[in-house]
């Protein structure tokens, strides 16, 4: 019965007690292992079809305004929101350090914002995420690109998984 337990989900419950009822400890054993790869199996190919799902697109708007719509995997998603997330902060936290000290009465711009470029209202988040996402692609080409060794944070986005051929055969195999 510990076996079933570790493939259980409230899905399936139902259907693996009645098998843990009626089998032997063998064939339950077998039952779970046969799951276990099935369940392996229909993981690596959601991943494989997760993977190939991901796009992104930019296009000039009709007033010039670049327009970017993406479709990331959820690792991939995590890192660029953190990485907006800091690019965010240290605008808007450097902008209010700027703008205690000059008497400033605006202190939600970017840094480097000239006083003529800035209205009464301060920027909404997406307009700070657009600020953001700048000084993500100024730094990055200010300080070049290096995907860098293995094991660092750069590489691991890249290299965290084999073609989706080998994760299927790999699920295959395993036990």
């Amino acid at each position: 019965m510990r076996a079933l337990t570790r493939v259980a989900t409230p899905d399936t419950e139902e259907r693996l007690l009645a098998v843990g009822r009626a089998g032997t400890a063998e064939h339950v054993e077998r039952i779970v292992r046969g799951w276990r790869r099935v369940d392996k199996k229909a993981e690596a190919m959601e991943s494989a079809k997760r993977h190939a799902g991901r796009a992104l697109h930019l296009y000039q708007d009709e007033d010039g305004m670049v327009v970017i719509r993406a479709r990331l995997e959820p690792e991939v998603g995590a890192v660029v929101r953190q990485a907006l997330d800091a690019a965010r902060e240290a605008l808007y936290q450097r902008a209010r350090g700027s703008d205690a000290g000059a008497g400033m009465i605006n202190k939600n711009v970017p840094a480097g914002t000239s006083p003529a470029d800035v209205s009464a209202e301060p920027p909404t988040m997406a307009q700070q995420q657009a600020d953001a996402l700048g000084l993500l692609a100024e730094s990055a080409l200010h300080h070049g690109i290096e995907p860098g060794a293995p094991g660092e944070p750069g590489r691991r986005l890249r290299d965290r998984r084999p073609s989706s051929a080998r994760q299927i055969a790999h699920a295959d195999t395993c036990p």
